[in-house]
């Protein structure tokens, strides 16, 4: 509720996009630093 206030559209869009695509270089990341995956990935 406060970033619709303090940011346009655009600018709260593009911030959830960013943090999509941190959030899935992170899974990235652990999931090749991790042990084999158990089938939950499947």
């Amino acid at each position: 509720v406060t970033l619709s206030a303090l940011h346009t559209p655009e600018q709260v869009r593009g911030l959830v996009e960013a943090i999509a695509s941190a959030r899935d270089r992170v899974d990235l990341a652990m999931r090749d630093a991790a042990p084999p995956p158990l089938p939950v990935f499947a």
